[in-house]
């Protein structure tokens, strides 16, 4: 986190309340990150993030405005903490999603995606904190036998995707 920070803020001089405001969007895109579902339900799509351990129920932030790279060099402070926090969610997604679906050379057998898994979806498009959780409902297996695309149930439709697409939060057994 204090690696993206630095990158964010650069060598903007800002003030104590700019940088506590941004300390506390960050804080929140961190710890409102999905680590397992709530039940073993599959039709919930629901997870539990460290949002929900540390305060005990489940937390809504704001949702965020549009906005964009020239916004962090207005006078106004907000626009230019949100600008930021959303410079952070960016560099957060890309470099952070990916370690949830390390891929290993193919002499290292792993466990292939199976039906009813929970599965994080990666949409670039998405506004800033926002987690798409889905049920793989089938699978499609290449001809080495191994699944390269699913099918997705979200709360918004179905989908199909490949594997690359998604990351693995718990697996069924």
């Amino acid at each position: 986190v204090r690696s993206h920070l630095r990158h964010v803020l650069g060598s903007q001089s800002v003030t104590e309340e700019v940088l506590h405001t941004l300390v506390t969007e960050v804080e929140y895109t961190v710890n409102s990150r999905p680590l397992i579902d709530v039940s073993d339900d599959p039709s919930d799509l629901r997870a539990i993030t460290p949002n929900d351990l540390l305060i005990l129920r489940p937390m809504d932030g704001l949702p965020p405005g549009e906005f964009f790279r020239h916004d962090q060099w207005l006078r106004r402070r907000w626009r230019q903490v949100q600008s930021m926090a959303n410079q952070f969610w960016k560099r957060w997604t890309k470099e952070y999603l990916p370690t949830l679906s390390k891929r290993q050379k193919w002499t290292v057998p792993r466990r292939d995606i199976k039906v009813n898994d929970l599965v994080l979806m990666l949409d670039e498009n998405l506004p800033r904190n926002q987690w798409p959780m889905a049920r793989v409902t089938a699978v499609h297996m290449s001809n080495d036998g191994h699944v390269r695309s699913v099918d997705l149930k979200t709360s918004s439709g179905t989908y199909t995707r490949p594997v690359q697409k998604i990351c693995l939060l718990e697996a069924t057994t």
